[in-house]
């Protein structure tokens, strides 16, 4: 059984809804603000998906104001993002999970979604906030 306390310890924050992309482009996702907070993690979460040749990567953005984030380097992540995009990719990807963790000191971050090759599947991403320097939050 848990001991642990993760429910009153983390909040969940949504960054990109489920969509089902149409065609190759990126969709943005919902810049998140890790104010008093000292973790963060993306979910990224594929659906049904029947397209053999889709590549959905996804795309870690920070920066310390809103209107200026950029890419974030490999050593400010906890995973990569080539790995996620793996574990999403083409009809094998259907119903995967994939998982980043962001370890860096922007306040700032957002996870964008690259897309190649749409034609059907259903993604969407969500954060945790994790670490709040004052818990319980609701």
């Amino acid at each position: 059984m848990p001991s642990q306390d993760l429910h009153n310890n983390m909040v969940p924050k949504k960054v990109i809804a489920p969509i089902s992309p149409a065609a190759t482009g990126t969709i943005s996702g919902t810049v998140i603000d890790t104010k008093n907070f000292d973790s963060l993690e993306f979910v990224i979460m594929a659906g049904a998906q029947t397209t053999t040749g889709i590549t959905v990567t996804p795309v870690i953005k920070s920066g310390t104001v809103t209107g200026t984030l950029t890419s974030e380097a490999d050593a400010n992540l906890i995973g990569t993002e080539a790995a996620a995009a793996a574990l999403l990719a083409g009809a094998s990807g259907a119903a995967g999970v994939a998982k980043i963790g962001y370890k860096g000191s922007n306040r700032y971050v957002t996870c964008d979604l690259v897309v190649t090759a749409a034609a059907s599947g259903v993604y969407s991403v969500g954060a945790m906030k994790g670490h709040p320097r004052k818990a319980p939050q609701t």
